[in-house]
């Protein structure tokens, strides 16, 4: 006769990784999209439209996204931090990530690292944190202060 083995029951994760995960998930999604799309080579990258700059833009619009999810986690997860401070770090983030992406792209074929690529992602950065970090500054106004 085998004994059956019961399942054990594992508890659920902690109620401070549901909020970490939460708050990071979608910038760590968007930026392995932006990954997965650098590791294209020139040759596989979908023509989205035939506009003359569509890369800067394009550049832009994905950083500025990240930007935004950057500050975004930040808020969520270290609330100490000043605004001015949260804006700074998600900036810095991002534009270390556009660093490394530039650089990722001159070893992928057909690819290459630019300078005019890589100061469309730092503005693109610029513009999605500074409109979160407005949108939180109102939220904040029409909300009060937190309540301890």
């Amino acid at each position: 006769m085998t004994k059956r083995r019961q399942a054990v029951k594992r508890p659920p994760l902690p109620r401070k990784w549901h909020g970490f995960i939460s708050a990071w998930g979608p910038a760590s999604l968007w930026a392995a999209l932006i990954f997965y799309v650098s590791s294209l080579p020139g040759d596989r990258l979908p023509r989205l439209w035939t506009w003359e700059h569509r890369d800067i833009i394009l550049h832009s619009l994905e950083f500025l996204i990240l930007g935004a999810l950057v500050y975004r986690a930040l808020a969520l997860t270290r609330p100490g931090l000043g605004h001015a401070l949260l804006a700074l770090a998600s900036w810095a983030s991002a534009a270390g990530y556009a660093l490394g992406d530039e650089y990722h792209q001159s070893f992928v074929p057909g690819r290459e690292a630019a300078a005019g690529d890589l100061l469309a992602d730092l503005l693109g950065a610029v513009i999605g944190v500074v409109l979160l970090h407005e949108l939180f500054k109102r939220y904040e106004r029409i909300r009060g202060p937190k309540q301890a």
